[in-house]
């Protein structure tokens, strides 16, 4: 078992998803779901949501460690990124939030790895392969007090693999051959002061340490400790290294990997055929005299060992535990081994107890069925993974019957598979149904509108539910269904105008129906809306709003219904119009028109443009109904482009692009009070 412990100094690490529709988000939280804020109540200030889940690379250690602010994992690795923030080798979770340890640790070619952890005299010590520790140059060890890295003397020559302590002093294991300009083969200790041998040490890699009985117990690939033959196991009494028990006597290339205390037996896990004479399959138990077999072993290495809830838990390589399929975890109650749910598709490496949950880490991406990157909880029936969020972001939101209905690109929302469609039912995100499946480059939903008491998704998809659906299906809350034969591309937008629903996007066709980028719903057929829209390469439909009654479209096109209108038209549900001859100053594949919303009794458009109806109007500007004005104030400029738009308190919210100087800055969200721009917070 690796038993380690953590530090303090943390920042909250938070998903950041510009491309959402903010209309989307701000209306549908302001119908007053019962588990989420009244946003009428809130000012213009920003908290943390839940952070991205998982590692970006595998962990190797952990250790729970109260620093003041109550008890934190902190997860040792070669990861760069835990939770999508910055945390080279080393992260803090305090059961929501990832946060960087003091900067974690470095080596001239980029982040370094801490492969242990323990802590000692209060402090965290992190072992591994690093140069510097935060600010400190440390040589592959180091100290965190809670509030900066320290280095503990001159380190060692090479790796640090194992930490631990023993009658008070810190113990460090590797593959070392000095410690504090010191000779110590493979393994050393540190008074507080100094380093110092233990004996003459051990011939080859030491990669674990335990303390049993008293004893210092050191496993690995050597095969003599302090001159005495120990194949892979030997003990430390204070005085002098002696062989567990005949070690290791038989396997190809055998390695000992972990130790746990098991009652008062030993039980010890590897890469080995017997131990002792006694043949066992990766796993052994010592009782102080005698070795046994583990039930029939494992079929590949075991890693890690720990206990919880009573019973004794393996993580490794291993397919099988006691001959029965168990991928990479088991557990073992006394008489037999048995696998925790589906158990995990990677290899485990590490393996701790945090509060009521076990937490395994290692190399992989699902823990029972569920996405969790390099690292998931045991919860004592499921597997989750430790963080939240999605793992792509969402594009459209709906309010639905006072649930709330999130559509995108995602696959996975706190753990919970749902092909980029789900609810949240007040207490937890609910998948609906089997989602959306086969989108041609990447399966998403861009679009969604409540229409007859049913949710209709448009997007990038060739079923929904399992049913045929190309890429526009409806919701009754049970079950999905196509509209019609779909489209042949894909929607990005919906709305529902004088009673009828409109979908629009870059499709040009529904069966053998000629639509061109808009169509409407008769209710049993797309049928088109005048000639729809043309006179570009790749011409589509990317927004959708109702002002005076009428259907405003916005996009990439010159024509609408044969007229030139410049990527923004209107239809009075006979015929299009231009709005003044419409945007001009951008080029493909940007959207010149990417937004469309209704504010102070104007329409506001929002994209990648410098001019409206002649007008010199850059990324935004208003419609009265005759002509385009321009939204500037002496304090601040406005976006340069802008991707979103949403109506929040009064005020006109904008995502996009802003100034580098100035009063907005880059921050990513602006808002328009009718007069002046100001910030959103401190943006995103």
């Amino acid at each position: 078992m690796r038993s380690y412990s953590p530090a303090r100094g943390r920042s909250a690490g938070t998903a950041k998803c510009l491309t959402i529709g903010l209309a989307a988000v701000i209306v549908t939280l302001t119908v007053g779901l019962s588990s989420l804020p009244s946003l009428a109540q809130c000012t213009f200030d920003w908290k943390p949501g839940e952070s991205p889940q998982g590692l970006s690379y595998e962990g190797y250690a952990m250790a729970v460690y109260d620093d003041g602010d109550g008890p934190a994992l902190y997860v040792a690795g070669g990861f760069e990124t835990a939770g999508g923030i910055k945390a080279c080798g080393i992260a803090r979770w305090d059961g929501r939030y990832w946060s960087s340890v003091g900067g974690g640790v470095n080596k001239p070619s980029g982040c370094g790895q801490v492969k242990a952890l323990v802590v000692h005299d209060g402090e965290l010590v992190a072992g591994g392969c690093f140069t510097t520790a935060g600010d400190a140059t440390a040589s592959n060890i180091a100290r965190w007090n809670g509030s900066r890295w320290a280095p503990l003397g001159e380190g060692t020559d090479f790796d640090v693999f194992a930490l631990t302590v023993y009658q008070g002093e810190l113990i460090a294991a590797g593959n070392f051959t000095a410690a504090g300009g010191v000779t110590a083969n493979r393994i050393a200790r540190w008074n507080g002061e100094s380093w110092s041998p233990l004996g003459s040490g051990l011939n080859d890699a030491v990669g674990t340490l335990h303390v049993h009985n008293g004893e210092l117990i050191a496993g690995g690939r050597f095969t003599v400790a302090g001159g005495v033959k120990a194949n892979q196991m030997a003990r430390w009494d204070g005085y002098e290294w002696q062989s567990l028990g005949g070690g290791v006597t038989a396997g190809s290339n055998p390695n000992v990997s972990a130790f746990v205390s098991y009652g008062d037996d030993l039980v010890v896990g590897g890469f080995f055929a017997a131990v002792g004479g006694v043949a066992c399959k990766n796993i052994a138990v010592w009782d102080g005299t005698r070795w046994a077999s583990v039930g029939e072993g494992m079929d590949a290495s075991v890693l890690d060992l720990t206990l919880y809830n009573g019973e004794l838990i393996a993580g490794g390589f291993f397919e099988k535990a006691g001959g029965k399929p168990a991928r990479h975890i088991a557990r073992w109650d006394g008489e037999k081994w048995s696998p925790l749910a589906s158990g995990l598709l990677g290899y485990v490496i590490a393996m701790t107890v945090y509060g009521d949950d076990l937490i395994a880490t290692g190399s992989g991406t699902v823990a029972g069925g569920i996405r969790a990157d390099n690292i998931a909880r045991w919860d004592g029936t499921k597997w989750l993974p430790l963080g939240g969020a999605m793992d792509h972001c969402p594009y459209a939101l709906v309010d639905f019957n006072g649930q709330l209905i999130a559509g995108g690109e995602f696959t996975y929302i706190d753990g919970v598979k749902c092909n980029a469609a789900a609810r949240w039912d007040g207490s937890g995100w609910v998948r609906l149904a089997d989602g959306v499946a086969g989108g041609k480059d990447a399966t998403r939903i861009r679009a969604l509108a409540v229409y007859k008491g049913e949710v209709i998704a448009g997007g990038n998809f060739t079923t929904a539910g399992g049913v045929s659906a190309r890429n526009v299906a409806r919701w009754n809350g049970k079950s999905w269904s196509p509209l019609g034969q779909g489209f042949n591309g894909q929607v990005h937008a919906l709305a529902v105008c004088k009673g009828e629903l409109v979908a629009g996007g870059t499709f040009t066709a529904s069966g053998a129906t000629t639509l061109n980028g808009i169509a409407r719903w008769d209710g049993t057929a797309w049928a088109p809306l005048g000639s729809g829209v043309s006179g570009t390469w790749s011409p589509g439909v990317y927004c959708l709003t109702v002002f005076g009654g009428d259907l405003y479209a916005g996009g990439l096109f010159i024509k609408a219904g044969g007229e030139t209108v410049n990527h923004v038209a209107r239809w009075d549900g006979v015929d299009w119009h231009s709005l003044a001859g419409g945007m001009a100053g951008s080029g493909y594949p940007d959207v010149p028109v990417a937004a469309l919303a209704v504010f102070d009794g104007k329409l506001i458009a929002g994209g990648l443009f410098t001019t409206a109806g002649g007008t010199h109007a850059v990324g935004i500007a208003t419609w009265d109904g005759t002509e385009w004005s321009a939204m500037e104030s002496e304090n601040a400029g406005g976006p340069r482009q802008v991707h979103s738009l949403a109506i929040y308190n009064g005020q006109l919210i904008v995502g996009g692009s802003f100034p580098s100087q100035g009063l907005l800055s880059s921050d990513g969200l602006g808002r328009w009070d009718g007069t002046e721009w100001s910030p959103v917070g401190r943006g995103i």
